[in-house]
């Protein structure tokens, strides 16, 4: 099945469960205007970057090995088929290593054909690939301010 992933991030040291716990902290690695709950099977919160784009996630696995966020709404504020990203699963593999903890991050139904894919490609590269990465090591990644832009695309809208 066709996915996106991100470019091989560096892998965290870090032990499993420190990387699960960033990952139910996406206020430090993607958005620091995600609002609603985000630790918990069920929970559903919203990202939002001005009228770029907005979603609405819940999430529907967490385990010592796997968080799955479940796409429910979405909308894209610069592109047609604004649509494309509802029913898609983003899901965070976590697997502990001789030398740390493989990270993989898969946004499943994120497709090349969807007039989103290399934006959100990009946006994902930067936000797992390392600023989550930095969130697991650092304790705080980079993500946006409210409404500051991260990615060029960001920057450029």
């Amino acid at each position: 099945m066709p996915t996106h992933q991100p470019a091989s991030p560096d892998q965290p040291r870090e032990l499993p469960d420190q990387v699960l716990a960033a990952i139910h902290r996406p206020t430090t690695w993607w958005s620091e205007g995600i609002t609603g709950p985000t630790a918990d099977v069920g929970d559903e919160f919203d990202y939002r970057y001005g009228t770029v784009h907005h979603s609405r996630i819940r999430i529907t696995e967490s385990s010592s090995e796997r968080v799955v966020w479940l796409i429910l709404e979405n909308e894209f504020g610069f592109l047609e088929g604004e649509d494309e990203w509802i029913g898609t699963r983003c899901v965070f593999d976590v697997a502990p290593t001789e030398s740390g903890t493989v990270l993989r991050f898969t946004h499943d139904g994120l497709f090349p054909h969807l007039a989103c894919y290399d934006v959100c490609s990009q946006g994902w590269d930067h936000y797992v690939g390392s600023s989550l990465v930095a969130a697991i090591t650092d304790g705080r990644g980079t993500p946006n301010a409210k409404n500051t832009a991260r990615t060029s695309y960001d920057a450029a809208s």
